[in-house]
């Protein structure tokens, strides 16, 4: 039996050493040759959902729900995405829920940049909502998802 774990062991090793040097060498390729232009353009996408939040407060709407609600509603779409399989009854109803365009911009915002893998972290690639969205969804699910935003007078679409 002990035989066996140290066997285990030793087929591990290389493969978590080689794992390891990769990760390295993928940060210092990106310390070194400074943000994509994906990540340049996430950047952007970032800045023009926050003007369009202070351009719908400054007509007077207001948002649904609290900071903390919208954040832990983009949290439970992560999990309804992530990994393997999709979760699209928790994606609707997300769209549902969302009342107003400062809704759906509070949710965009909250959700921001995160790390979108299938099976590793470690390769996975930044992605905004809409980016998870349509990566983890049919068209025919987006339209779906679209027509309940636009259910609720939301003129934001995916």
């Amino acid at each position: 039996m002990q035989m066996a774990k140290t066997i285990q062991a030793q087929q591990v090793m290389p493969w978590l050493l080689t794992a390891a040097a990769g990760y390295a060498v993928v940060k210092v390729l990106d310390k070194f040759f400074g943000k994509s232009a994906h990540d340049k353009g996430l950047e952007e996408t970032d800045k023009t959902v926050k003007n369009e939040i202070k351009n719908e407060q400054n007509k007077g709407t207001r948002a649904s729900y609290s900071d903390a609600q919208f954040k832990t509603l983009a949290d439970t779409l992560e999990d309804a995405m992530a990994g393997p399989g999709t979760d699209e009854n928790k994606i609707y109803q997300a769209m549902v829920m969302m009342k107003n365009n400062l809704d759906i911009l509070k949710l965009v915002d909250a959700f921001g940049i995160r790390n979108y893998w299938i099976t590793s972290r470690l390769l996975g690639t930044n992605k905004n909502l809409g980016q998870w969205l349509r990566s983890d969804l049919s068209p025919d699910e987006i339209y779906q998802a679209n027509l309940l935003l636009a259910n609720n007078g939301v003129h934001y679409q995916f």
